[in-house]
């Protein structure tokens, strides 16, 4: 059998993990490749206290963003149409009211005429 040797070389270089929120906020966190590579490929005989030893340099950064602006924009207007609805059921009702009122005093005033 033939006697093969094979080098493997990381370069280090930097991932960002961002995980998805469905209520809009974000939180992403940048770590070297290094660390995800030992954690994800653990020597067969490495603990865990020699895969963070192995790790010469590990960055974090955690970051929170607002929702994008269609979605934004979408929340505005279902916000203003609710609104919008409320006040127009409002002025339904004290209209109704009123000519209620109006027909009361007409129905009184046509009584007192006969």
């Amino acid at each position: 059998m033939a006697d093969v040797h094979t080098t493997q070389e990381f370069k280090d270089s930097h991932v960002t993990l961002t995980p998805v929120n469905p209520d809009g906020q974000q939180q992403s966190s940048s770590m070297s490749s290094q660390f995800v590579t030992s954690m994800l490929n653990p020597t067969p005989d490495a603990g865990i206290e020699s895969i963070f030893e192995t790790t010469s340099q590990m960055d974090v950064q955690t970051s929170t963003s607002v929702a994008p602006l269609h979605q934004m924009n979408e929340a505005v207007k279902v916000a203003v149409q609710i609104q919008s609805d409320r006040l127009r059921d409002e002025a339904q009702a004290e209209n109704d009211e009123f000519l209620k009122t109006i027909n009361e005093n007409m129905q009184k005033i046509i009584k007192e005429q006969v």
